[in-house]
């Protein structure tokens, strides 16, 4: 189960449903689906570690785990488009942007880091140095294409900042709920990412 398809399909619905707005125009869609597929095609030579013995896979945890995290991504989703329209008074196009940015940096690529393991995302295996790379490759070009402008309306410098900050602290709350969901049950073993 995947933690990504489920949070921002459901964010984007919702966004349609619910506010009459889309909360991504087609072209940035198109842009989320590509940072995000290379970095998830970065994957395929990332370290890890082998099992000893073959895992039972406890689906009732890794459901919970993905429904759970895809919860706190839609959440987090929520309040980043209400704070762009609401109060920071963004307009429709830049608020479009803001929330493009937090889809790559949270859905995509803090998403990825957290689902490729069982445990806390700083311990063993490490991310192999494509994945890594891929990663700041990405942080660096949305960057840079939300602050100048290229293909979206720009947003403000400070803002795709926070959105980096919001990021880091999603990624570590996250990350234990990750951990306890998982561990919640009992001693078994949960294996594939959520």
């Amino acid at each position: 189960m995947n933690t990504r398809k489920i949070g921002i399909p459901l964010f984007l619905a919702l966004g349609v449903l619910a506010l009459r707005v889309f909360v991504l125009n087609p072209l940035l869609m198109v842009l989320l689906m590509f940072t995000t597929d290379i970095a998830t095609m970065s994957v395929s030579t990332d370290q890890a570690s082998p099992s000893p013995l073959p895992y039972r896979w406890d689906l009732r945890r890794l459901m919970a785990t993905a429904l759970g995290l895809a919860a706190l991504l839609l959440l987090l989703s929520g309040a980043v488009y209400w704070l762009a329209a609401g109060p920071l008074r963004l307009s429709g196009s830049q608020t479009q942007t803001l929330v493009f940015v937090w889809l790559v940096f949270g859905g995509g690529q803090a998403v990825l880091h957290l689902t490729r393991g069982r445990e806390f995302f700083w311990m063993k295996p490490r991310p192999g140095r494509w994945l890594i790379l891929v990663t700041a490759f990405d942080v660096l070009a949305v960057t840079l294409v939300a602050v100048l402008g290229w293909l979206m309306a720009p947003v403000p410098a400070p803002l795709v900042a926070a959105m980096f900050v919001l990021v880091v602290a999603f990624l570590i709350c996250a990350d234990l709920l990750k951990v306890l969901l998982l561990r919640w049950g009992g001693p078994g073993a949960a294996a594939g990412g959520a």
